[in-house]
């Protein structure tokens, strides 16, 4: 009963962060990202005193990351339904995928104007980690049931949290370098948007084998 327990007041934590903070941040950009405006050209200081850190405005309107972020709080929403709907157990697998894919979705309608000589690299800032906090939450509500949680399972949260953190901590640590920040092609990008990716596999099989496991357990 205890563990039951726990498992709910973690899944409606999770659920809860994911949807009342998702909201927030798809109409507060100052919440969503900040964005890094990067020189083209590798130079120590270039004229323009690129790169810094540009911080939004913290007003309600919508913004680039707005789709994605009403995408996860529907997740928390669904995951909201799934400790409602506990006959429904795949509730849980849904609520995990839109929440955590959501999350990887490119920017939507960026009107903003760049010349040729500078890029504007846009970052997840703190009202998406905290999202993805309750991602990693409402992952382990769906997950710790008796025993049946893949171990393997568990480096999922390691690789969602490390990935989605590396950009915002070099932006509040203000190490921006131009291979990161600036490259047309960032591989570094590439490598962390690719983590994050496994890692919203990784938990959407888990949650998959955890409860697959709970009901052979439960027929025998």
């Amino acid at each position: 009963m205890k563990q039951n327990n726990l498992n709910d007041l973690l899944l409606f934590s999770g659920s809860f962060i994911s949807l009342f903070v998702g909201l927030l941040a798809a109409f507060i950009p100052n919440l969503a990202f900040i964005t890094v405006y990067s020189y083209f050209m590798d130079a120590s200081n270039p004229l323009m005193g690129l790169p810094y850190v540009g911080y939004q405005p913290l007003i309600l309107a919508s913004h680039i990351y707005t789709a994605r972020l009403v995408m996860a709080a529907v997740g928390g929403l669904i995951g909201l339904f799934a400790l409602l709907r506990k006959k429904m157990p795949y509730l849980g697998v849904v609520a995990i995928s839109v929440s955590g894919l959501a999350l990887i979705l490119p920017s939507f309608n960026d009107t903003r104007i760049t010349i040729p000589e500078a890029r504007l690299f846009d970052v997840p800032w703190i009202g998406s980690l905290i999202v993805i906090i309750g991602i990693s939450l409402m992952f382990l509500g769906l997950t710790l049931k008796k025993g049946h949680l893949p171990k393997a399972s568990f480096l999922s949260l390691v690789l969602v949290v490390v990935a989605n953190s590396i950009l915002p901590l070099f932006a509040v640590l203000n190490y921006l370098p131009w291979s990161i920040f600036g490259a047309t092609i960032s591989y570094s990008v590439l490598l962390i948007d690719f983590l994050s990716f496994v890692g919203i596999l990784l938990m959407v099989w888990g949650v998959l084998k955890s409860n697959a496991r709970s009901k052979l357990h439960d027929s025998l």
